[in-house]
């Protein structure tokens, strides 16, 4: 646990990730999340014809949306929490780093 009275006393301690965030968060992406990835690149380096209007492009989101297959989709709502605790994580450090390695000690 994060102890405000020993960072006051020590301006040079750093607090480990494990300290900030209480357990480890994995920053990388899985194999099955880069191959959906690069499917949705391919997907999209496909598409040539750029839409001229809104309810072109519409219609053309509409189209593709149907062969989205619902594992995919239920794949990445599930990841969502372990990617919002990487950004929040990444966070926590760019700001304890700024300021000097403690996030009480201005």
């Amino acid at each position: 646990m994060l102890k405000t009275s020993d960072c006051r006393k020590k301006k040079t301690h750093y607090y480990s990730l494990e300290e900030v965030c209480h357990e480890r968060t994995n920053f990388r992406m899985t194999k099955k999340e880069t191959k959906q990835k690069e499917k949705v690149a391919e997907r999209l380096a496909r598409h040539h014809t750029p839409d001229t209007t809104v309810d072109e492009l519409w219609h053309r989101v509409e189209a593709r949306w149907s062969f989205v297959p619902e594992h995919a989709i239920q794949s990445l709502f599930d990841s969502m929490p372990r990617r919002i605790r990487a950004a929040i994580t990444a966070a926590i450090i760019i700001i304890i780093t700024a300021r000097g390695g403690c996030f009480w000690c201005g």
